[in-house]
Parts: C-alpha cells; structure tokens; sequence
C-alpha cells in the first residue's frame, strides 16, 4: 500500500512540499503488520521511514520541503531491541513496542537529516504533539485512564500546534534532525536518542526490512519499439525479480521524441546518475530522420 501511494502521488504532483507522518498504533496486542512485523514498529517506523524514502524524489523538487515526524515522550522507555526487533517469543509488551517505535522515529529524523546533509532543501523534524484525545487510545481498556482522558488530555486542536509549528514556522528553517515538544526545541534528550551509531545501525535494518537497499537503482530502458522494450523488460526481470526496470519511449531520429522523453525523466527523477547513449543505426540506406538530416548523423 505504502509503495502503491507513492507511485500515485507520482502520477498527480511532481513536488511535495509538506510530509507529515502522523498514522500510527498505540499500545494494541500483539498484532502483526500484513507484512509480518510486529504492528507498532512495522507501522509506527518502518511505514514513515518507507513512504518518506519513496516520497523523497518529490520532496527534493519543492523549493523548500520539510519531513515532520510524529513521534512521543515515550520515547524515553524505549530502546531498539535489534536481536528482537518483532519482540517475538515472549518479549512483547504494549508499552514495550510503543516505546521502541517512538524512538525510532525520532533516530529515524536524526539520520534522514544527517543523509540529507546541511545544503539540503528538505528539513526534517520529529516532535511530541503531546497526550491527544484521539482514538488512538482505543486499545487501552481502563477505567481510570478514561477518565483522565476525558478530563487531562489535550484535544486535538491544541494537539496539533507543535505539529503546525514544525511544518509552518519559518524560524526553524536552518533547523533539521531536532525534537520538538511544546512549540520548542529540546535539547537536552536521552542518550538513546542521540546515538548516531544506533541510528545509521537502525536505518541500514530498515532498508534491509522493506527491501530497499541503499545502492538500488532505477533503470529506465529508453525504445521507439515499445513491444520490443517491455519484452527486454520481461526478459531481465526473469533472471533478477528485484529489478527495477522500465520502458520509456524514445525514437532518437526525432528531436520531439528527444525533447518529450527529457520532459518526462524530469517528471519521474530528481536526479540521473549514468546515461547511456547506445542507440542508433548502422549501414542504412538513404533515409532522412522526421527533421529531414541524413539518418546516421541525425
């Protein structure tokens, strides 16, 4: 669903320039994602962290994105149980995923801004929106957490302001990679929360999880023959089913041709990092391409 989202999103915008990661579990049993992680990581982190990197050739188009990510005080109980990182046999508490899904995704933000770099046009910010009256509570059954709810919890419109802060507020435009609460920055965190080794160690597990490795690529197989493309296409994805590999259609004996595909690369990619010109013609007759030049030249 994450990937089919992003891929729909890349057909309506070609920018983005607001990503807030809010969705998220609180406390339920032990449930499993449709993907077989534990329900708060898979969801709360490995989620976000998917539909951010998929998201991230379209946010790197704004003039200035920002990346906000919802995470909680209960980070503080938390820790990334790496030997364990479903809390399988035995291991799983409520509070135990929760805890550990908030602090990964506060790692998360210190990471991405880190990989980004200071130049970058994208900032990332994790905050606390605080205790919310929400549904997001449903799972704790208790009579006198209701009532506390009911009387203690913020609601929602006052839950969203430090979310509203991170995503509008102009001075934070030089900040990345920090933690919010309260509509201010806080600086003085948890060890746990400021390890960058556990950091680099957590995102390099969650590519490994979701299947996307820091050096995979996107090949795009340029063809005025489309039957022929999707053929080479369907042949290479048989020999290694993880590639990632598509047809696109370009005749090079039309500058059109040319001029569309280069439109339609800037659409899809921020970004190319080899081009390779091997198309062409050999020995042919005393044919004009469709700009009337000799075929071979043109």
């Amino acid at each position: 669903s994450v990937r089919e989202f992003a891929v729909e999103m890349g057909r309506r915008e070609s920018a983005i320039d607001v990503l807030v990661n809010n969705a998220g579990v609180f406390m339920c049993p032990e449930w499993q994602t449709a993907d077989g992680f534990e329900m708060q990581f898979g969801t709360n982190h490995l989620g976000s962290f998917l539909l951010t990197l998929q998201l991230m050739p379209m946010l790197k188009r704004a003039p200035a994105a920002r990346v906000v990510n919802l995470s909680s005080s209960a980070h503080i109980n938390g820790q990334i149980y790496f030997d364990n990182i479903n809390l399988r046999d035995g291991a799983y508490t409520p509070t135990k995923g929760y805890g550990q899904s908030k602090l990964a995704n506060i790692l998360f933000t210190r990471e991405l801004a880190k990989r980004l770099g200071p130049a970058s046009s994208v900032r990332v910010y994790a905050l606390n929106p605080g205790v919310v009256r929400t549904d997001a509570q449903r799972h704790v059954t208790n009579a006198v957490f209701d009532w506390l709810m009911k009387r203690l919890f913020l609601t929602p419109e006052m839950g969203v302001q430090t979310s509203l802060y991170c995503t509008l507020d102009e001075t934070l435009d030089n900040e990345s990679g920090f933690y919010y609460e309260n509509c201010k920055r806080v600086d003085h965190m948890i060890p746990e929360a400021t390890d960058d080794k556990v950091a680099e160690r957590l995102w390099d597990l969650s590519c490994d999880l979701v299947d996307l490795s820091d050096d995979q690529r996107r090949v795009y197989i340029a063809c005025r023959d489309m039957a022929k493309a999707e053929t080479a296409v369907q042949d290479i994805k048989a020999g290694n089913p993880g590639a990632d590999i598509t047809a696109v259609k370009l005749d090079l004996s039309s500058l059109a041709s040319v001029r569309e595909f280069a439109v339609e690369m800037g659409r899809r990619e921020s970004a190319i990092d080899v081009l390779v010109n091997n198309a062409g013609v050999f020995m042919c007759p005393e044919w004009q391409t469709a700009d009337g030049f000799e075929m071979q030249f043109g």
